[in-house]
């Protein structure tokens, strides 16, 4: 599994990629996390290398979430000079499956394009383009590095969650 997870993480971008699929995280209060805001990072350098690449800033609001996860992306990527137009916010989902078929809705819905490519933490990235590859996605990823003293404990909770997704999807 530790091999298909760094496979995936290292599945890079199509080369002219015209949609980004963001994948939130963890907003304490208004503060984006560390891994949220080093998401939001490589999405906009991204965007700003490539100008007519749009995106999808998916993640609903948590219980202790003063904002959307999409809607703090938002906020970031205009900070760090990204059009406005670009950014389009899906801010209904409460899961890594629900992420993508709002994602893939937005997309078909505004014309934006099939080359999908999936930004997110490196650990995560087998198990989104897993699931946008069951929805009808071809995707690609940008993968977010983990911090070092956190890869132990984050590649253990995916390798359980890769599971369960797979017996999910399994059954829909």
């Amino acid at each position: 599994m530790l091999v298909l997870m760094t496979r995936a993480a290292n599945n890079s971008p199509v080369e002219d990629s015209k949609v980004l699929i963001v994948l939130g995280c963890r907003v304490r209060g208004y503060i984006p996390s560390l891994m949220l805001s080093a998401r939001v990072r490589f999405a906009g350098e991204y965007l700003l290398a490539h100008p007519n690449c749009k995106a999808v800033l998916s993640g609903g609001q948590g219980a202790d979430e003063m904002i959307s996860e999409a809607l703090c992306m938002k906020k970031l990527l205009i900070d760090m000079g990204v059009d406005e137009k670009r950014l389009f916010i899906e801010d209904r989902s409460k899961s890594t499956y629900e992420n993508i078929l709002f994602s893939k809705q937005i997309i078909e819905k505004n014309g934006l394009g099939s080359a999908v490519t999936i930004v997110t933490s490196d650990f995560h990235q087998l198990r989104s383009q897993y699931i946008a590859g069951k929805l009808g996605i071809s995707a690609t990823g940008i993968k977010v590095p983990t911090k070092p003293s956190s890869v132990p404990k984050h590649y253990i909770r995916e390798f359980l969650a890769i599971i369960k997704e797979t017996l999910f999807l399994l059954n829909k």
